[in-house]
């Protein structure tokens, strides 16, 4: 499916991405204090930034924030619930995309 996009965009057949880092993942932060740290501004941080590469600082702060954060899973019984519930959607938007999203259907 990801070739289909890349071929209906014109991208070359042989890219492919690195699709090991997860973007916008959700979680409730572990500690108040440290997420208000690294999203609001702060003296030190100001301070200690010149002294690291933006690509290298970018890393660090998106491996604390990713550290504080904890994932919180959906209970067995809801998502065997939502998924019976949505079973024949999900099986519509199979025969009208043509793919398989037989994954969606497992609990």
């Amino acid at each position: 499916m990801l070739l289909d996009i890349f071929r209906f965009l014109e991208i070359d057949d042989d890219f492919m991405p690195d699709t090991t880092r997860r973007y916008n993942v959700g979680g409730l932060p572990r500690s108040r204090t440290w997420h208000t740290f690294l999203h609001q501004p702060h003296p030190l941080k100001d301070l200690v930034r010149p002294m690291f590469p933006k690509p290298l600082a970018d890393r660090l702060w998106l491996g604390l924030r990713d550290i504080n954060l904890v994932r919180d899973s959906l209970d067995p019984g809801l998502r065997a619930e939502l998924t019976e519930k949505h079973r024949a959607d999900v099986l519509r938007l199979q025969d009208l995309l043509q793919c398989d999203l037989s994954r969606w259907l497992r609990t």
